[in-house]
């Protein structure tokens, strides 16, 4: 997979275009714990953060990319911002609480219960995957003795990438590729068709085969679907209420969403309606800006695991990308335009862009969303402003 190829569905660089000028008129104001009082000088500053993310999320608006959402989170207070329209046919305008498909941050979730289940004692992170799936991860250059549950979760398995063929020929096409049921075991058998792209643990790679095939594991493990782990260890104990597995299931639940839109070779789908069985444990869940706020703070916080799972998640492993030159497990640090490293995860799945970038102690969280995904759009980078001033950096 390209280098700059980090969401689940990534394309290729960054497309310029004319910026819509069209902002939000509701960026969310009551952050404040009622009956706080705040000195002038404390509210001035927030003032000016607040028009400080506002300003660069209106700036990801492109003759494309038609609606932007992010949510801040700052010791305990939540903001939400949002620029642009929900719907080119009606202008109806976008809103921070709205739902949307979050592609590969389902990822963070998927390592979270793998490493809770690790705690628990349940599985060992240096398990081969033959214990759990035996045969599944043979032939072809494989040997599923060979390969680790911590190799899974850092990309250091040399498994190949299951949508490497996936963006062959038009938008059309690829859509109808996309929108079938597939089970988790057909996805990582597209995946090992290919040959192995390194021996285990002598390279990294990111590929959604890694964490499709994790899914099964929880299934073995556990006896239950990796959804309902996550339902009854992360979503319910969070209250993640707006927060959804939906598996074969084609629709965002609800009205509180925007529409889809895909973009390729200039044209435009509506992707609203969509079967995210392609993404599976690697991509298909649904959740909101406020929500993954809440789960990355929680979780970077040591609230979601023991101290030695919390040690080995964050242990670095060093990468060949520049713009993320350490992986761990289920997350991987990036280096900001300012040279600070922070820690999260991106992810994109047809009509939907987004990412997380967070303080390693949870205290501070940026969640940024597009209602639009394009087949130029790469990179770590492309949100990095709107993080930067969420997150209160400065450029050096």
């Amino acid at each position: 997979m390209h280098v700059k190829k980090i969401g689940l569905l990534s394309c290729a660089a960054l497309l310029a275009g004319v910026m819509v000028i069209q902002t939000a008129e509701n960026v969310n104001a009551s952050s404040n714990k009622a009956g706080e009082v705040q000195s002038p000088a404390v509210h001035s500053t927030q003032k000016q953060k607040n028009l400080k993310v506002q300003k660069e999320l209106d700036k990801l608006l492109k003759t494309d990319i038609h609606g932007a959402i992010a949510y801040v989170y700052d010791h305990g207070k939540y903001q939400g911002y949002a620029s642009g329209i929900a719907d080119i046919t009606t202008g109806r305008k976008m809103d921070p609480d709205y739902r949307y498909r979050i592609g590969s941050l389902t990822k963070t979730f998927t390592a979270t219960v793998v490493l809770q289940l690790a705690g628990e004692n349940k599985l060992d992170l240096d398990d081969p995957v033959e214990k759990w799936v035996p045969g599944l991860v043979q032939g072809n250059g494989y040997d599923g003795k060979k390969v680790t549950i911590r190799q899974l979760l850092n990309h250091t398995s040399g498994l190949a990438e299951y949508t490497v063929d996936l963006f062959d020929g038009t938008g059309s096409d690829i859509l109808k590729r996309a929108n079938v049921t597939y089970t988790a075991e057909q996805l990582v058998k597209k995946g090992l068709a290919q040959k192995p792209l390194f021996a285990p643990g002598k390279g990294l790679m990111y590929t959604n085969t890694n964490y499709v095939l994790l899914g099964i594991i929880i299934e073995k493990v556990t006896g239950n679907t990796y959804a309902q782990e996550m339902e009854t260890r992360i979503i319910e104990p969070l209250k993640l209420n707006n927060t959804f597995v939906p598996g074969a299931n084609l629709i965002v639940p609800g009205a509180n969403h925007s529409r889809a839109y895909f973009y390729y070779n200039k044209d435009r789908f509506d992707v609203t309606d969509l079967n995210p069985s392609i993404g599976g444990a690697a991509g298909e869940m649904i959740s909101t800006g406020k929500d993954l706020s809440t789960f990355f703070s929680a979780l970077f916080s040591g609230k979601l695991l023991k101290q030695e799972q919390m040690e080995q998640m964050f242990t670095p492993v060093k990468s060949d990308f520049e713009e993320m030159p350490y992986f761990g497990l289920g997350v991987y640090q990036i280096k900001m335009p300012n040279g600070e490293l922070v820690w999260g995860h991106s992810g994109s799945i047809f009509g939907s862009a987004n990412g997380v970038r967070a303080s390693r102690d949870g205290k501070r969280v940026v969640v940024v969303n597009l209602n639009s995904y394009t087949d130029s759009m790469s990179g770590e980078e492309y949100f990095n402003e709107v993080y930067m001033a969420g997150l209160g950096l400065h450029k050096k």
